[in-house]
């Protein structure tokens, strides 16, 4: 009976270990040393990115820990020598061609077939 018993529970079926709760301290800190690694590296590019955020707003930014002044010159020059304006629009025509081509092709108007009329009628 423990034979017919052990089949049918459903931890049998996991592999050797996948319940054990004491694992080896070379694993933990294996994993530890993992999870640590990862965040570190993540906050490194959270706190990168944050920087080049802060130095884009910034006015001069030498010697100190935050910059001195702020100002959105940069963007609004960026905006004029690249003409952004136009090339935002260009972007806009090309997804509203793209949405309309794709529903053009992509969508086809719904056929009246014999078995939808059974389904509807009940019979």
């Amino acid at each position: 009976m423990p034979e017919a018993l052990a089949a049918s529970d459903p931890a049998s079926a996991l592999p050797p270990g996948a319940f054990q709760r004491n694992t080896p301290w070379s694993e933990r800190v294996w994993s530890g040393l993992l999870w640590g690694v990862m965040t570190l590296f993540l906050v490194n590019i959270a706190l990168m990115i944050a920087a080049v955020a802060t130095n884009s707003f910034a006015r001069r930014w030498l010697g100190t820990w935050l910059p001195q002044g702020w100002t959105t010159n940069w963007y609004v020059d960026a905006w004029k020598e690249f003409q952004l304006g136009s090339v935002l629009w260009v972007t806009v025509e090309v997804v509203f061609a793209v949405v309309f081509l794709a529903l053009l092709i992509g969508v086809r108007r719904p056929t009246r077939s014999r078995g939808a009329t059974f389904a509807a009628s009940g019979r």
